[in-house]
């Protein structure tokens, strides 16, 4: 009987836990500093998506499967230009860190040159929609921080 006792009292506070815990996610993204980012890009850009397509031919061994083609509004890194066009690995909508397409909207991007061209990720990709991006961009209008991401290594 006393068994019994111990038996239902564990079950009801495994029951309470399982019906009081938070939904947990298998989602993690290596989150690189923000000076590390901006070190090993290529280029570095607020741009606004003017068009985006899935490319028909690609290659197998390439992860690179959208082209996006971005007006830049503002660029802290690479040569100037006013249209650049970045290959991005596949989007899955929901992943870690989902970097949702649209055209019209603004994104701070960091690309790296490859074989292909320009590149970039989405899903735990290093960019970020322009409207969470404030202290990101306020770090990059610093001729400081920009120095300093480029000197000290180690951050």
């Amino acid at each position: 009987m006393r068994n019994m006792k111990t038996l239902i009292h564990v079950a009801i506070v495994i029951g309470v836990l399982v019906l009081c815990s938070a939904r947990a996610e298998a989602c993690s993204c290596s989150e690189p500093s923000q000076r590390e980012k901006f070190r090993k890009a290529d280029v570095v850009f607020v741009g606004e998506i003017v068009e985006f397509h899935y490319l028909k031919d690609f290659p197998k061994d390439s992860d690179f499967v959208q082209s996006v083609n971005f007006t830049v509004r503002r660029q802290w890194k690479g040569s100037k230009q006013k249209q650049i066009n970045v290959l991005l690995t596949f989007d899955l909508p929901g992943m870690c860190n989902d970097m949702p397409l649209a055209v019209g909207r603004r994104y701070l991007m960091y690309a790296y040159r490859e074989k292909e061209g320009l590149v970039s990720g989405t899903d735990c990709g290093p960019n970020i929609i322009e409207s969470e991006a404030g202290a990101d961009i306020r770090n990059l209008n610093s001729f400081w921080f920009r120095l300093w991401a480029r000197l000290w290594v180690f951050n």
